[in-house]
Order: C-alpha cells, then structure tokens, then sequence
C-alpha cells in the first residue's frame, strides 16, 4: 500500500507498488505466502508541517494522489483529512468512478488510511 510524505506543497511517494508484471485482477505477492516475499525501505527525517499518509489500495486505486495531496495539505487535523477523504470516496463509489489509469471504474476494497501531522 502507498504511503506518502506530503511537504510543502508536494506529495512523495515513501513506498509504492512495483507495477512490472502486475495484474489488477490477483495477489501477487502477499505476507505469509512463499519465501520469497521482498520489501524495499527508505528512511526519511520528519520535519514540522510534514504530513505522513498511509492508504489502503482501496483508496489508492481509486483517489488520485493530486487529490490526496489537496484534501491533506487543506484540512487543518487528521480527522478532518479523513472525514474529507471518506465523502469523497463515497461520492466515487456511488458514481462509480475510480481512476483511469488503473481500473477506469471504481474498484471494491478496503479502504483505510492513517493520517499524521507533524
């Protein structure tokens, strides 16, 4: 799942999915099933005013990040980002839209996102 930096005025992907080889329609490598699991890390200093969001593909695959990044970076907390965040996606799925470049209509799934300011 993504998670991204939001510091001014700009979202950094921190963690994203490697898309070589993937299909939208199954799994391809979860915890727990194989040996061959592999993970890549990154470390970065918070600074005041940086904001961390982490978000199931249930929001990825559906809320573009210009628009994570907008509704973050013009909420004063955390839970107002993610009040914001929950209409919106509700708006989404009801319309049934979602993004084009990834399934060009709303996708099903779980979608939880944990927000931080710093």
């Amino acid at each position: 799942s993504p998670i991204y930096l939001i510091r001014d005025g700009r979202i950094i992907k921190l963690a994203i999915l490697d898309k070589d080889g993937y299909d939208h329609t199954m799994i391809t490598n979860a915890v727990g099933i194989g040996s061959d699991f592999a993970y890549h890390t990154k470390s970065v200093d918070l600074k005041p005013n940086d904001k961390l969001v982490l978000v199931t593909d249930g929001i990825s695959d559906n809320v573009y990040e210009h628009e994570i990044l907008e509704i973050v970076s013009n909420e004063k907390t955390p839970q107002d980002a993610i009040s914001r965040l929950e209409r919106l996606l509700n708006r989404k799925r009801d319309s049934k839209i979602g993004r084009d470049d990834f399934f060009g209509k709303f996708k099903e799934d779980d979608a939880t996102a944990i927000i931080r300011y710093f």
